[in-house]
């Protein structure tokens, strides 16, 4: 009965978020309308390349698309599937874990009103998948199943980031079942990751996605990394200081008593530890703006420990007493969730929507006004690969690899205004993003001729208030003239 309430709570939540979806979720369906078409894995035709870090989430819409279509509407409905899923899996888990049938349903309640896991199963993307596995292996591990490695292997083809588990776990499995069962949990995760890996070196040339090729490896410079890190304080203690306060005092108060842990209980504490902090660490590693989409397969942890913590805090008192405690702490968390998706996500999903329809709208532009064999330079690449029809150079690098060396020596801005990007390849088109209408019009030398520019006020990530602009360009050929633009 719980666990059906907190789905239709979870359903509940999913109604105002209705039309949210991201831009990445269309490079994800323009990948795998080329795979359900027979063209291969590529998002302009005939061009293979590593453009997403979920390879799995990609072939599974492809799949799904061959009887119902590479829609938003199959992608939204699979997200939004994956994450009623993770309910059930979060109550089996906590259940392993050692908590009581109440504190089992407090954590599931908990969860399935989570404001980032309620936010990113409405947007079409992977996360929701990546949670379910990650919950599952999890699972499998405390039990030492084999099966853990199957989950983690999978989870790594959805966040490339999760394959250091796949060491974890086989150390884990090695100290805690002998060498053969570690051995065993890394041999299936391998053979889980290998054909993809071997698919991606011979048709790509790396088994690095290029995403992950553009963000870098290595720590970032000292300010980026401050950055990085308060986005991480404010994501992760903004929604769960509850449960951090909690752990953090269970942590204090078990010092000062200098509690015995035996050695189970210690493992299932290491294990998510490791959970809880290696995303973090990972993400604060390299040089990418951290989101709360990055963030919130690491969470499941944080609100499990805090229960576990409460719940042997009780241990020996009244139980109404404890029951009354354990409710208040469960009601006074959901609150917050709630709280938060009505003050935070709701809010900016709405206004999310006029980023999607400004991009929509140059797609349709591009469709109706030009051939269809012209190029389209532009950073946001989603909705205009999906729905334009014209051949994209990703200004990002996500899906036209020649661009990420020019990339990643400086910032979008940077290359736009130096015009380095036509080192890489020199486009029909451009669509630029930035805080001035039309700024290469007058000063670019008839370089670039304005054709449409759609304002769009916040919507972007820290944009608050602040209106962006949206600007298609035709870049003009050795006469000056544009090419393919139909009059």
């Amino acid at each position: 009965m719980w666990i059906t309430l907190a789905a239709v709570g979870f359903l509940a939540l999913q109604y105002p978020l209705r039309n949210y979806f991201v831009d990445d979720a269309y490079i994800h369906l323009t990948f795998a309308r080329s795979i359900a078409a027979g063209e291969g894995f590529c998002f302009n035709p005939g061009e293979p390349t590593y453009g997403v870090t979920a390879p799995l989430w990609t072939l599974l819409l492809a799949v799904v698309g061959l009887g119902f279509g590479v829609t938003p509407t199959s992608a939204k409905c699979l997200s939004v599937l994956f994450g009623v899923l993770t309910i059930p899996a979060m109550h089996r888990l906590a259940r392993k874990l050692g908590l009581s049938v109440t504190g089992a349903v407090s954590v599931t309640l908990i969860w399935a009103i989570e404001v980032w896991a309620v936010r990113w199963a409405a947007s079409g993307m992977e996360t929701s998948l990546a949670l379910l596995l990650l919950l599952l292996a999890f699972s499998a591990q405390l039990t030492q199943s084999p099966i853990a490695g199957m989950y983690l292997g999978l989870a790594a083809l959805c966040r490339p980031e999760t394959a250091p588990l796949v060491v974890v776990f086989a150390l884990d499995s090695a100290r805690a079942a002998g060498w053969k069962r570690g051995l065993t949990v890394l041999l299936i995760a391998v053979v889980v990751l290998l054909p993809w890996l071997l698919y991606a070196a011979f048709s790509f040339g790396s088994i690095i996605p290029n995403p992950a090729q553009v963000k870098g490896l290595g720590l970032p410079p000292l300010t980026d990394f401050i950055s990085g890190l308060k986005r991480v304080v404010a994501i992760i203690g903004g929604a769960h200081f509850v449960e951090v306060t909690v752990i953090c005092a269970g942590i204090i108060w078990a010092l000062k008593k200098r509690l015995a842990v035996d050695s189970e209980n210690a493992r299932r504490a290491g294990l998510l530890l490791v959970w809880a902090i290696f995303l973090p660490i990972v993400l604060l590693a390299q040089d990418v703006f951290i989101s709360s989409r990055y963030l919130v397969i690491g969470l499941p942890p944080l609100t499990l420990g805090a229960f576990l913590i409460l719940g042997y805090w009780m241990r020996g008192k009244i139980t109404v007493g404890a029951l009354k405690y354990g409710k208040l702490i469960t009601v006074i968390i959901i609150a917050l969730q709630l709280t938060l998706t009505g003050l935070v996500t709701i809010p900016h999903a709405r206004s999310f929507g006029s980023t999607m329809a400004a991009l929509q709208e140059l797609a349709d532009y591009l469709k109706k006004n030009t051939s269809p064999n012209v190029s389209v330079a532009v950073a946001d690449v989603g909705v205009i690969g999906y729905s334009s029809g014209r051949r994209v150079i990703d200004l990002e690098g996500l899906v036209t690899p020649a661009m990420i060396s020019h990339r990643t020596r400086g910032d979008y801005d940077s290359l736009i205004a130096t015009n380095y990007f036509l080192k890489v390849e020199r486009p029909d088109y451009l669509i630029d993003r930035s805080r001035t209408p039309e700024r290469f019009g007058k000063q670019s030398g008839g370089l670039y001729l304005p054709l449409l520019t759609i304002p769009v006020k916040g919507g972007r990530v820290d944009t608050g208030n602040e209106v962006w602009y949206y600007t298609l360009y035709a870049v003009a050929d050795s006469a000056g003239k544009p090419k393919g633009l139909i009059k």
